[in-house]
């Protein structure tokens, strides 16, 4: 069997293999932070077809997670043959991951939607302007502060074998990472439909960067987070 400091260092690897997918696919999606605002003053052409905003918010929340779900594959082969995750830590690595990108990618594109905007002339405007540029962090933290706390916590919870066992300590583990998952999915989701969806037509209307008009469109001068 492991020793006491084998276990520890098991699942600190475990919480450091989660760490990457959440921070890097999850909490700084590039696809999801520029939903709206990369497609520039083209977007009123699609705004204008006969699609409903709630389908053109699914396609984008769709489309912002096919590049996590196809890095996830590989991460998972990568965290069983290579760190010798069993199956069910990688499944379970892959499903809480899924949850946290869902969570944070509604929530960047919600506030792309809010505060993004469509009137750049320039990559550099639309990188600022883009999820609502200052407003992006804010998924940013909310992904970092829980994987890192996974970490830990992954450390702190392997002093629970001797009573728990291995399978008991995993299973509580990722129990409540889960749960964790799934909250952070609930409300960056229903922020997305609840409060998102109802702004869609409002894109375009938002103040552009740098003090410049927005254009024929509409939109004052000023700051694009006023």
């Amino acid at each position: 069997g492991q020793t006491a400091n084998e276990f520890s260092s098991e699942m600190m690897m475990v919480g450091i293999v989660l760490l990457y997918p959440i921070i890097f696919l999850c909490g700084t999606n590039m696809v999801a932070m520029t939903a709206y605002s990369r497609e520039g003053e083209s977007f009123f052409i699609s705004k204008f077809l006969p699609i409903a905003p709630k389908t053109s918010v699914n396609a984008k929340l769709l489309f912002s997670m096919l590049p996590s779900a196809a890095a996830l594959a590989v991460i998972f082969v990568i965290a069983v043959a290579l760190y010798g995750l069993d199956a069910g830590s990688a499944v379970a690595l892959v499903v809480t991951s899924l949850l946290f990108c869902a969570g944070t990618s509604g929530l960047h594109i919600y506030l792309d939607i809010k505060k993004g905007n469509v009137h750049w002339k320039t990559q550099a405007d639309m990188r600022a302007s883009a999820g609502g540029g200052v407003a992006a962090i804010l998924p940013v933290f909310i992904s970092i502060i829980p994987a890192i706390g996974f970490v830990v916590a992954g450390v702190f919870m392997a002093g629970l074998e001797p009573s728990l066992g291995r399978s008991g300590v995993l299973g509580l583990y990722w129990g409540i990472i889960l749960v964790v998952a799934a909250a952070v999915a609930a409300a960056g989701l229903y922020i997305l439909y609840e409060k998102g969806v109802p702004l869609f037509e409002k894109i375009g209307e938002n103040r552009a960067v740098s003090g410049r008009k927005t254009g024929s469109f509409g939109g004052r001068r000023g700051s694009f987070l006023k």
